[in-house]
């Protein structure tokens, strides 16, 4: 509680980045909630409107060691962390009861090699990428390894992912909310 806009957070934990686990995670994180195209993004804060900001990122606070794979959002005035958890599991549900579309799929696909392509389209970017891979990933020779990994997850893949991580007994879940000053 405190002088703060309400947020809620769950972060399910995860693996290392080196993990055989981290291209389909890593797949399955975007789907969920990176972006204005991600699952969560698209249902709290467009379609219900009741969030501010809603998304998700794998290897939080780091990657190199097992983290956790945060989901989180901001409720817009009216609502509340709890239905944010409510609409959250709902849609952490249907990842693990259904399989993503391939249109889903094919869009984090190709923003992967987008954003792999920019970030060396540079000499401090490539130094960069360089530097990140050597101390996070065991080489920087793994740098090019990433795109295909990612080309090669399937939709089963991230499916099996959602059953395997994204379960209650793995989340660690928190809510700040607005101190009443009264």
């Amino acid at each position: 509680k405190g002088d703060t806009q309400p947020v809620f957070g769950v972060g399910f934990h995860r693996p290392s980045i080196t993990h055989s686990d981290d291209p389909a995670l890593t797949v399955l994180s975007r789907v969920l909630g990176q972006g204005r195209t991600s699952r969560l993004y698209k249902r709290l804060v467009k379609t219900d409107k009741s969030a501010l900001f809603a998304g998700a990122f794998s290897g939080f606070p780091g990657q190199k060691y097992p983290s956790l794979l945060l989901v989180f959002s901001l409720p817009n005035s009216g609502h509340t962390p709890a239905e944010m958890e409510e609409a959250t599991w709902e849609e952490v549900a249907k990842l693990r009861d259904e399989l993503i579309s391939q249109e889903e799929l094919d869009r984090v696909k190709t923003e992967v090699r987008a954003e792999f392509i920019r970030g060396i389209g540079n000499n401090s970017g490539l130094a960069g990428q360089l530097a990140a891979y050597e101390t996070l990933n065991g080489g920087w020779e793994t740098m090019f390894d990433q795109v295909a990994q990612i080309e090669s997850v399937t939709r089963e893949d991230v499916q099996a992912m959602a059953q395997k991580y994204m379960t209650r007994a793995n989340a660690t879940v928190g809510y700040m909310v607005t101190e009443d000053k009264d």
